[in-house]
């Protein structure tokens, strides 16, 4: 089952281009990195798709957005379900 995202990014009304990746975290470490992709006019969309061995354990997904203003971390609280 696939988990579709998507991230805005601006800047004083300003719609901004950059990258976006992911980081998987369980009690506070990174367990995991994935690539996510470069987007423009302040749009970024993608979907996930969780690996079976993640279902039940309470994870954060970390999304980390890069801009030419910085990096700003997303964190969200999930848990897999079949």
């Amino acid at each position: 089952q696939y988990w579709h995202v998507t991230e805005t990014a601006t800047h004083n009304g300003t719609k901004l281009s950059g990258s976006v990746r992911y980081q998987f975290l369980f009690g506070g470490q990174v367990v995991s990195r994935q690539p996510g992709g470069s987007f423009k006019d302040g749009v970024f969309h993608d979907k996930l798709l969780f690996p079976t061995r993640s279902v039940g354990i309470p994870l954060t997904l970390q999304v980390v957005v890069k801009t030419r203003y910085g990096t700003d971390y997303i964190n969200w609280s999930v848990k897999v379900r079949a």
